[in-house]
């Protein structure tokens, strides 16, 4: 069972504050809440604790979502119908869902060679591992491997002990 995290007062004075800065500014506002839908996406299914879906796709959707924002603020006429205007533009919404989708794919693939790079590395480890133990078997005999017959109270047998115990 996984014990959900708390945003504590930090979290809870940003995420005020963006509330706040999206109201005060209603068209970036309404772009932005259009345009980051699929971070909010990647946020909710993003289970993991680094979070590192959620910020590759964010940063993506953001970038995707940066030059129209600019757009409304430099806009000659009314802010939000600019606004409406990109939101509702379907060019502009395949361009901003494709930044967040090459976030997808640079989080799918990263996290793909990670994993190949980490398994081979480990592969290569293990080999070195047991070229070692050879070399300690060769050295020191094959007591070192832990690898004998023990007696029924758990001492190691060698023909030494029994050959003395006969003679006794």
């Amino acid at each position: 069972m996984r014990l959900k995290r708390s945003m504590g007062i930090r979290g809870h004075i940003l995420l005020i504050g963006a509330v706040l800065l999206l109201i005060a500014f209603i068209p970036v506002g309404l772009l932005l809440f259009v345009g980051m839908m699929p971070t909010i996406v990647a946020g909710l299914i993003d289970k993991t604790k680094e979070r590192v879906k959620s910020l590759t796709v964010g940063f993506l959707n953001f970038a995707g979502c940066y030059p129209y924002i600019l757009l409304i603020l430099n806009a000659k006429e009314e802010p939000l119908s600019v606004s409406y205007d990109l939101v509702t533009d379907p060019y502009v919404i395949v361009v901003i869902y494709g930044a967040a989708l090459l976030g997808y794919l640079v989080e799918w693939s990263v996290s793909g060679i990670v994993a190949a790079l980490l398994f081979s590395t480990g592969e290569k480890r293990l080999v070195d591992i047991k070229k070692e133990q050879k070399d300690l078997v060769a050295k020191w005999g094959k007591e070192v491997t832990g690898e004998y017959e023990l007696n029924k109270y758990g001492f190691p047998i060698s023909d030494k002990i029994e050959t003395n115990a006969e003679e006794n």
